[in-house]
């Protein structure tokens, strides 16, 4: 286990979930077989994979219960993730935390829980991985030492997806990854009509400073364009490399106004970023904002419009940000 486990840093344990960026994403093989297995192995009726934010614990694999999530504040798992390492209830209606909660009470009438942190490599616990069962049980040595065991593989595979999510030039997210948040929004804004725009943006003249000054330097710049973007983004904001030289941001909760002022903060951040290779090259960057709306209810329409408006501002002149109503 991790020996430097930050419990007391909520803001910095939710900044952890934030950045591997799993919560709504759709269900994956790899963290099913695990549940799976772990059912099995604990012949135990549930057993998940769960990660917990400020508000909701958010199952990424449950086998045995078709729940989605659940508010936090009622989650056995919230108390695993404020401790170091294994937490166990053998049984339900001898502790007086849990004898009155509704799923002890009522159905599925439960009454042990054995769970685990999954605890980030920097030492924040991001979710749980635990099992549940409708009658006691006592845990020993053999079960907490298996359930450990678990928990390396899962975080294991947290990590793995968080690497394969990576832009390997500028650490910004893939094309995968930002699409699958895209999508994310999208379903948001359909169901609960939560604002959000779509900001597709590219580096201006790109290819001439390719054929210029050659690779090498347009990876430099494509890395310090990056690392401005960066430097800038605030937390809500997601920011993903889609092609080359063309990069797209996500404004949650944010309408055109707001975001146009976003944009040109991140258009201000690429005009004032400089190379160490060639520190008098300039270069800079269009941006195209489309915000979401009953005419893009599919994410290929929403990026199409992104484009449009990334177009007029190239026809404009470049180095500016034009919006598509």
């Amino acid at each position: 286990m991790f020996h430097d486990i930050k419990l007391g840093d909520e803001g910095g344990r939710l900044a952890a979930v934030a950045r591997y960026d799993i919560m709504d994403t759709p269900s994956e093989p790899q963290f099913d077989n695990i549940v799976s297995l772990l059912k099995t192995i604990f012949k135990a009726p549930i057993a998940l994979i769960s990660i917990i934010d400020d508000r909701r614990q958010w199952y990424k694999a449950i086998d045995g219960a078709s729940l989605v999530e659940i508010p936090r504040d009622t989650s056995f798992c919230n108390y695993t993730i404020q401790s170091a390492d294994i937490f166990a209830i053998e049984d339900m209606t001898l502790d007086p935390r849990f004898v009155d909660h509704p799923m002890v009470a009522e159905a599925p009438h439960l009454r042990s829980y054995l769970g685990i942190p999954l605890t980030s490599p920097d030492g924040y616990n991001i979710g749980t991985i635990c099992i549940l069962d409708t009658q006691p049980r006592r845990f020993g040595p053999d079960d907490y030492a298996t359930l450990r065991q678990f928990a390396a593989v899962a975080i294991t595979q947290f990590e793995l997806r968080q690497i394969a999510s990576r832009d390997g030039l500028t650490g910004l997210a893939t094309r995968r990854a930002f699409t699958e948040a895209a999508e994310r929004e999208l379903s948001r804004f359909l169901r609960h009509g939560q604002p959000v725009t779509l900001v597709i943006f590219d580096l201006d003249r790109f290819k001439s400073i390719n054929d210029t000054y050659g690779h090498g330097i347009g990876d430099a710049v494509l890395k310090s364009a990056s690392a401005a973007c960066e430097a800038v983004k605030r937390n809500e904001e997601q920011i993903g490399r889609i092609g080359g030289e063309e990069f797209a941001i996500l404004l949650v909760n944010t309408g055109l106004p707001e975001a146009k002022t976003a944009a040109e903060r991140f258009r201000k951040a690429i005009e004032d970023a400089t190379i160490r290779e060639v520190p008098d090259l300039p270069f800079t960057a269009s941006f195209g904002l489309a915000q979401c709306n009953a005419e893009a209810s599919d994410l290929a329409t929403w990026l199409d419009r992104a484009d449009k408006a990334l177009y007029a501002a190239k026809a404009q002149g470049r180095n500016r940000c034009c919006l598509l109503y």
